[in-house]
């Protein structure tokens, strides 16, 4: 099993209610565009306030990057509803960490916290990408799944 944390980038509510009720709203569309690209059986939740959790049962260890890189380019290339009905939101991006069962833990909770905290590397080098838990400091996250690597090929 898989443990995926995802932190979306860009639905930060800057103040007043409408602005927490439009973040909110595309906090939710970043859940549905992740239900979307997964399989039936993958479980995604709120691990905590605006946390998101995704459990990808029978995924091995190596398909946490491959499968991450897949749904941060979803996630960047996806035109959002935006405040008004006819202007998208753009520039919404994704940090997200991998943990794998056995190698980082069997327990969900152990699972989860090593996936935040390769998610948490990953915003901190500026975010959009992917990190498997357990790399080393000063290892460079996965880099970001864009059509510009492929053209051409």
């Amino acid at each position: 099993m898989l443990a995926v944390r995802v932190d979306a980038n860009g639905v930060a509510p800057p103040s007043g209610a409408a602005d927490k009720e439009h973040s909110a709203a595309l906090r939710e569309q970043v859940v549905e565009l992740i239900r979307r690209n997964l399989r039936g059986n993958d479980v995604v939740a709120y691990a905590s306030g605006d946390e998101v959790l995704v459990l990808l049962h029978g995924a091995a260890r190596e398909e946490g990057s491959h499968v991450a890189s897949r749904l941060c380019a979803a996630i960047r290339n996806h035109a959002f509803a935006g405040a008004g009905a006819d202007r998208p939101k753009s520039g919404i991006t994704a940090s997200m960490g991998v943990a794998s069962a056995p190698h980082h833990g069997a327990d969900i909770a152990v699972l989860e916290g090593a996936a935040r905290s390769a998610c948490k590397t990953v915003a901190a080098g500026g975010g959009d990408g992917s990190a498997i838990a357990g790399a080393q400091p000063g290892d460079r996250p996965a880099r970001p799944l864009e059509i510009g690597r492929f053209v051409g090929r």
